[in-house]
């Protein structure tokens, strides 16, 4: 499967053959107005439609901070160059609304990385095999090329800059408005995964390298000062770090001790972590509820399939909610 995970939190999942554990991600600042019941019931909806529509073809999928349309990167088989299954297009589809998902991009090279405007208006994403980051209303028209060479896309709260990740795996940011990016990050490590605070002053992101193949959590200040990791030695970062809606704490996934994927809560200033999922199953969080109570996660069953479930991140019980094919 590829999916992916990312307002804080989109779901992102990606890659060719199928990258279940690449990318999930959803919007970044989940609608306060929603209830845990409708949010929980656009969770599936979604999910069945791109799984009716589209198999076990798509990768990313990104949601819309209000949960009300969701953007979608899907494989298709190529003879052109890149390896098998590269081509790859964005669609886009509205919750309750009758009719399919609609090809927003439609373009003979790959379309990679959707990510959702905070006011759900545009779609950032990157083309062909440069990365460049494109700008494109939610219908398909006005596009627009900002800068070459990204991936990971991030908006800001406000919609005024995106982070990515450059063509040096640093983290970088750049203005919506068309601006010389700025490199926050200057590392020889392979920087991943940006997610903002709510107040936009601080992005999160993960850092990849050093021994044992461990990956850590930082936060950065929005003008690159002040870097610095959060995580515990213990658990080794993997997967986008997912802000809670007031920004008191952030989701990640990361190995424990055995070197499973679990879901881990820290602050942002690192001085209390704590593992929410102990089961011998890799997991990967999706994003948190409009009202910071839960966190939607995947699971890999033992059957090969995935499994959507949220858990109560006080109570610390658990719900299923259904099947997510990959």
């Amino acid at each position: 499967m590829m999916r992916a995970r990312r307002y804080r939190h989109l779901i992102t999942i990606s890659v060719a053959t199928t990258c279940y554990w690449c990318a999930v991600t959803y919007a970044l600042t989940p609608t306060p107005h929603l209830t845990s019941a409708e949010w929980e019931s656009r969770l599936c909806q979604g999910y069945g439609v791109i799984n009716a529509a589209f198999g076990d073809n798509w990768g990313r999928a990104e949601w819309a901070s209000d949960f009300s349309k969701l953007a979608v990167m899907v494989y298709y088989p190529t003879n052109g160059p890149g390896p098998p299954n590269s081509n790859t297009e964005i669609f886009v589809f509205h919750v309750g609304e009758a009719g399919a998902p609609v090809n927003v991009t439609a373009y003979p090279g790959p379309d990679r990385n959707p990510a959702w405007s905070p006011d759900g208006r545009q779609l950032a994403f990157t083309r062909d095999f440069s990365d460049k980051i494109q700008l494109i209303d939610q219908d398909g028209k006005n596009l627009v090329e900002l800068t070459g060479n990204g991936s990971e896309l991030a908006w800001s709260p406000t919609g005024a800059e995106i982070a990515f990740i450059d063509s040096t795996l640093n983290l970088s940011v750049v203005s919506t408005k068309g601006s010389r990016p700025q490199k926050l990050t200057l590392t020889s490590d392979h920087a991943a995964k940006p997610a903002w605070s709510p107040d936009g002053h601080q992005i999160a992101f993960i850092r990849a390298g050093g021994s044992n193949d461990r990956g850590d959590l930082l936060i950065v200040n929005a003008d690159g000062t002040n870097q610095v990791i959060v995580n515990p030695a213990s658990a080794s970062a993997r997967t986008l770090p997912l802000w809670s809606p007031d920004g008191s704490t952030i989701a990640f996934g990361g190995w424990d001790a055995s070197r499973v994927r679990q879901i881990f809560l820290v602050r942002p200033d690192g001085l209390e972590t704590r593992q929410l999922t102990h089961d011998p199953l890799s997991k990967v969080a999706v994003t948190w509820s409009p009202d910071g109570s839960e966190i939607a996660y995947i699971t890999k069953n033992t059957s090969g399939l995935g499994e959507l479930d949220v858990l109560d991140v006080k109570a610390g019980s658990v719900k299923h909610l259904c099947s997510v094919a990959y």
